[in-house]
């Protein structure tokens, strides 16, 4: 999702504010994620060990369907690296190549509209990937 940056100084001076608060609120948000798919995980982890388990002795009953689809859905959101994009989308507004994390000083650049809107469908796959799982949630609850 490379693309061109926009230099700070060409970006109208009224928005540099509003682009700084969004930074802040987007290392805060980062961290949470970092928390949040620590657990995810090891919840991922263990489906999968519980899965190696039972594969067998369980293979044709219907509950192991939603096991197994269950599973699925967690590794493609595992799949997608929602952290790894979201630091990615931070370093793009700085004009360096450390740790995004460690970053000192005010932002130099901005991505283009292209990369906000790829990194926008990114966050609209995973929104709705973790619908999908929280709707096979709640339905197998009432069964």
């Amino acid at each position: 999702m490379s693309g061109p940056r926009i230099p700070r100084i060409s970006i109208d001076h009224s928005l540099h504010g509003a682009i700084d608060t969004e930074l802040k609120n987007l290392k805060l948000l980062g961290r949470r994620l970092q928390s949040a798919l620590a657990i995810h995980a090891t919840e991922l982890q263990l489906l999968r060990r519980l899965y190696y388990k039972n594969k067998n002795q369980h293979r044709g009953a219907l509950f192991w369907r939603n096991v197994i689809e269950m599973r699925r859905f967690l590794e493609r959101i595992e799949k997608l690296s929602l952290l790894d994009s979201l630091n990615a989308l931070r370093a793009r507004f700085y004009d360096t190549t450390q740790n995004v994390n460690s970053v000192k000083g005010s932002w130099t650049h901005s991505p283009d509209d292209k990369y906000f809107i790829n990194y926008s469908l990114l966050c609209q796959k995973a929104l709705r990937l973790v619908k999908k799982v929280a709707d096979g949630r709640t339905m197998h609850r009432c069964i």
